[in-house]
């Protein structure tokens, strides 16, 4: 849940008529208008932060503009549906911990699933492996939910 709820590094906005008029002409781009990209020395090495004009500010190195979320994001990784927020600097350790508790989850539920069906068959003693396990799932509704979620988990369906 914290990688859904937390913030995961946004930068704070400003208004972009109070930035241009700030600004001075030469450090403006001709065609857009906006502030030309800036270069800072990171370590002895020359960085150009660019502009964003949605947020009115000089994003800082290995920052994006979301495009879902509308805001500038510190060490922007992706914006994930599944948690319905970005992964950014501050929650990348959370979505790391539920990508990995939801797999391990997911390999559970596969275990437990394939050794129903594995006992559930062998009590039956049927010859034909497929039909037997055709039988099994339709007989169980919630080793049935189980396969479904597993095979939409793995992304099939």
């Amino acid at each position: 849940l914290r990688a859904a709820f937390m913030n995961p590094g946004i930068v704070p906005r400003q208004d972009l008529t109070e930035v241009l008029r700030k600004c001075p002409e030469e450090w403006r781009d001709i065609g857009s208008g906006l502030p030309k990209p800036r270069y800072v020395v990171i370590n002895g090495i020359s960085v150009a932060q660019k502009f964003c004009s949605t947020c009115a500010i000089y994003r800082p190195p290995r920052s994006k503009h979301c495009a879902f979320c509308n805001n500038c994001v510190l060490r922007f990784d992706h914006h994930c549906s599944w948690i319905g927020n970005c992964v950014g600097l501050r929650n990348y350790r959370y979505f790391f911990l539920f990508i990995s508790s939801t797999a391990i989850l997911l390999g559970i539920v596969l275990w437990v699933t394939a050794e129903t069906i594995r006992r559930d068959t062998e009590q039956r003693r049927a010859d034909d492996g497929f039909l037997a396990i055709l039988i099994v799932l339709i007989q169980d509704p919630i080793l049935l939910a189980r396969g479904l979620y597993f095979l939409l988990a793995l992304g099939i369906f």
